[in-house]
Formats: structure tokens, sequence, C-alpha cells
């Protein structure tokens, strides 16, 4: 991914949390997905910008959770898309499948979490993976 981030000049800027515990999960398979999401934080960028990564444990209704924050400053969401961005062959490129996000969201699922996806706050886009770290 380095050359990716390369080619437009972006900066990444990671925070991990020391108190993440180790889970139980096929790392390749989560790194696709991971990858997966860097691309397309990649693609809409403008050049020299920031694509943040933070990985912390979260509590949610009682569970604890490893979550991944991707965020980027690239042009975010159109409202009328953002309920359709993982299933299959849902795509905004034109060189693109849309098989990318419906991955994400398979692997994810496969490892009994959830992703989600919003617009960032000032702009861009942000896309929280959260995987349990014992089975619910």
């Amino acid at each position: 991914m380095e050359i990716k981030f390369k080619e437009k000049n972006l900066a990444v800027v990671t925070l991990f949390s020391d108190k993440v515990p180790l889970l139980m999960a096929d790392g390749e398979k989560l790194g696709q997905a991971f990858i997966n999401i860097l691309i397309n934080a990649i693609e809409s960028s403008d050049p020299f910008g920031k694509i943040s990564v933070t990985i912390k444990k979260i509590v949610k209704n009682d569970h604890e959770y490893a979550a991944v924050l991707i965020e980027d400053e690239g042009h975010g969401f159109d409202k009328n898309i953002i309920t359709k961005i993982f299933k299959p062959f849902f795509t905004t490129k034109t060189k693109g499948i849309g098989l990318g996000l419906a991955n994400v969201k398979r692997i994810v699922q496969a490892h009994n979490g959830f992703v989600e996806a919003k617009n960032g706050e000032t702009k861009g886009a942000e896309f929280i993976i959260m995987i349990p770290t014992r089975k619910i």
C-alpha cells in the first residue's frame, strides 16, 4: 500500500491503543478487508491529503470489540448512496465492479463483527470495523 500512498503524497496517521486484546481471526481475510477500504480511501483522496487508521478497544452493548477506524479527507458519500455501498455490484467508479465493500462486509460478518460507513464530521468518509474480542 505504501506505493499507492506515495503516488498521491498522502500522509498516513496511525494510532494503535495498547489495550486492544488479541483476536482469534483470519488475519489474511481481515487484511484484505482493510486493503479494500484503504484503496477506496486513497482513490477518493486529493493529493497531499491524510488518511487516519485508529485501532482501539470499544465496549458496546456489554460486548468488547477491537475497533478499526479508517478516515479519509476525500469527497465522502452522497446521502443517496450510503445505504447501497455494501451491496454486491454497486459502484460509483467507472472501472470498478462493486465487490470491494461487499467483500469487506462479508469478511467482517464471518468474524461475528460489523462494519459501518458514514461521512466525516467535516469532510471525507469514515469506516469502522468492529470485531468481537470473544465469541458472541
